[in-house]
């Protein structure tokens, strides 16, 4: 029997080929990959509003969910170019790799994507993705509305919202999937604070159908991160963050493409147009898109 790892297909293979000539990148030449498939996914996301597509209402919020995943990433990659601090060694200015901002932002833009895939790529039917889509508003506004206001403009602004909120408070209670629940569970979610229901982000990970063994254990060492633990200083005060143009390319990097990638297929599985523009590209390109897909996806298996 052949002895072979992973069962491939010629768009695979194609794959594989570019993603070899990758490994001999440095990480700043493989951040610049990363930022053209970036290009593709705002390409893809702005093609709806260029064609002027109409979409469901519901479905509308998915625009500024990637725009705001696209200006994360950006941020993101910039990074990988070095940050120039405030302080000179010798006469010149000194540049690090700003590793814990590079973590921080990575978490953002994984429950940024966990979102999107939660309120409009997840296998529900669409009736259920209205539900939760009326529970993310609602919790949104209700804990918006909640902040102390002091401008004349911004009280005007919060009495509207109030208004919203009541409308989205009804098409939730009234949602054949709010009865689902306990009342308990029901109270919580009238509280405002379950915004993707009773679903933990490490849950959503799951679902998403990314792979739980590369993004569970980094999504928690981001969380420590996020919230300045012990063991993100620990990491600060071992690690030589001085900035090399030559290094190797970073773990943060290479989940940062799959995360790229898994939107893109995700958004030309959720609208026919943007599956149509996607099927336009270069046939290497989309190969690599959708093998680089499916590695950080649970279901690649070895054979």
């Amino acid at each position: 029997m052949e002895n072979n790892f992973f069962q491939l297909s010629q768009k695979d293979i194609v794959a594989i080929k570019v993603m070899n000539e990758y490994e001999k990148m440095s990480c700043i030449a493989y951040s610049k990959v990363v930022l053209e498939k970036v290009g593709i996914l705002l390409k893809l996301v702005d093609s709806l509003h260029k064609e002027k597509v109409q979409v469901p209402s519901w479905q509308i919020w998915s625009e500024a969910l990637m725009h705001k995943l696209v200006f994360h990433s950006v941020s993101l990659l910039k990074l990988f170019e070095g940050t120039i601090i405030p302080y000179e060694n010798q006469g010149e200015n000194v540049i690090v790799l700003d590793k814990p901002s590079i973590i921080t932002l990575l978490r953002v833009v994984t429950e940024n994507y966990l979102t999107f895939n939660y309120l409009y790529a997840n296998n529900i039917t669409d009736e259920e993705k209205c539900f939760r889509l009326s529970v993310w508003r609602y919790c949104g506004i209700k804990q918006r509305i909640e902040f102390d206001i002091t401008t004349e403009d911004a009280q005007k602004k919060q009495a509207k919202e109030v208004a919203t909120l009541r409308e989205l408070e009804k098409e939730v209670i009234d949602s054949p999937f709010y009865n689902k629940f306990t009342r308990k569970q029901q109270a919580t979610i009238i509280d405002g604070k379950k915004p993707r229901l009773f679903n933990s982000w490490v849950k959503l990970i799951e679902d998403s159908g990314l792979r739980v063994q590369l993004f569970k254990n980094m999504y928690g060492y981001k969380s420590n991160y996020s919230h300045s633990e012990f063991i993100s200083v620990l990491q600060v005060h071992d690690r030589n963050y001085i900035f090399n143009e030559n290094a190797e390319i970073e773990i943060e990097l290479m989940l940062l493409n799959i995360l790229i990638c898994k939107s893109i297929v995700d958004l030309k599985d959720t609208f026919p147009t943007i599956k149509i523009n996607y099927d336009g590209l270069n046939p290497n390109i989309t190969g690599e898109i959708e093998f680089i897909k499916k590695f950080g996806s649970e279901d690649f298996q070895v054979i």
